[in-house]
């Protein structure tokens, strides 16, 4: 991964500073524990953006919760740009690891972010859910790249930051892909899923977390051994390295669904223990006005990033959109 050093400031510069910004008070913040960790976390992640076809470069925006780390592919010529939010817990390696971005990056520019708070790269600063500090950063940052329009995709806690982001986008959110998205149902795991859970967070180990990645993030769902063994050693490494201080977010509210007016696309997977794949389709199709697209994924759990057949659903909806 080439670190193109680049600070893009778009519509004006945001400064660490701004931390006292009304919308990210009550800020806590997150990092590693150690800096042999946050050095093998540098490292995996330009690994694995390296890995993705074509390969990713690494930027920086500075905003209200500090400095963001992105990754992004070449401009393809098709003039859209997808924007892309990990989930709870991950980064931006979790979507190259398995090699399957290809489809997305032929008819968009892609742009990973690390989300502050989240055992990635950027500033740790994770701002409470009740106010509007990540719906601002979502903001600092499409300005910040230098993007006038944007599609919004992302992966549960990264679904539902894509649906905040789009309401304050307005108008500039061009299309939104979510994935198994938080923020619609409540989580629900059966008392064996909680034992797994319970196991992972609480006492991880190798053995422990491979589990959790087989039962609880793709269940069914089949990867490579090489992509898999990586998979299963980063979550044990963020699990056990990183003081994940960011709080639990709430459901997102029937009015913010309803105020979410970019063309959507929602992809579940049947097997995704973590949020019920039909009760979520439910409450999209009953509050957001332009669901334009559902897909329910057989042989799927919770973690869609990684799956090749959902980025080429994606894609295809992607680009669709201006």
């Amino acid at each position: 991964m080439a670190a193109c050093g680049l600070e893009l400031h778009g519509r004006g510069p945001y400064l660490l500073g701004m931390n006292d910004h009304p919308a990210v008070r009550g800020a806590r913040r997150s990092g590693f524990r150690t800096a042999a960790t946050e050095a093998w976390a540098k490292a995996w992640i330009a690994r694995m953006a390296e890995r993705s076809t074509p390969p990713l470069e690494s930027t920086w925006v500075e905003t209200s919760l500090g400095r963001t780390h992105v990754v992004r592919s070449p401009d393809p010529g098709t003039g859209r740009d997808v924007v892309c939010f990990p989930g709870f817990g991950t980064n931006s390696g979790w979507w190259c690891v398995a090699g399957n971005l290809t489809p997305l990056t032929q008819v968009a520019r892609v742009w990973i972010v690390d989300v502050p708070g989240q055992p990635g790269l950027s500033a740790g600063w994770a701002p409470p859910f009740a106010r509007d500090g990540y719906d601002l950063w979502i903001e600092q940052l499409v300005d910040g790249l230098g993007l006038d329009s944007v599609s919004l995709m992302g992966v549960s806690l990264g679904g539902l930051l894509a649906v905040r982001g789009s309401v304050r986008l307005g108008s500039r959110a061009e299309r939104m892909v979510l994935l198994a998205p938080g923020g619609f149902v409540r989580p629900w795991v059966g008392l064996a899923g909680m034992a797994v859970l319970l196991r992972h967070y609480l006492n991880a180990t190798p053995q422990t977390t491979k589990q959790f990645v087989r039962e609880c993030v793709l269940g069914p769902q089949q990867l490579e051994p090489e992509p898999l063994a990586e998979l299963e050693d980063a979550l044990f490494r963020f699990g056990t390295g990183f003081s994940n201080r960011s709080r639990i977010p709430p459901l997102l509210a029937n009015g913010m669904l309803r105020a979410s007016k970019a063309p959507a696309m929602i992809i579940v997977g049947e097997s995704d223990p973590i949020f019920s794949a039909r009760r979520t389709l439910e409450r999209a199709r009953r509050l957001m006005p332009n669901l334009e697209a559902t897909e329910s994924m057989a042989g799927h759990g919770h973690g869609l990033e990684v799956s090749g057949p959902v980025m080429e659903l994606a894609a295809t909806f992607i680009g669709a959109g201006p």
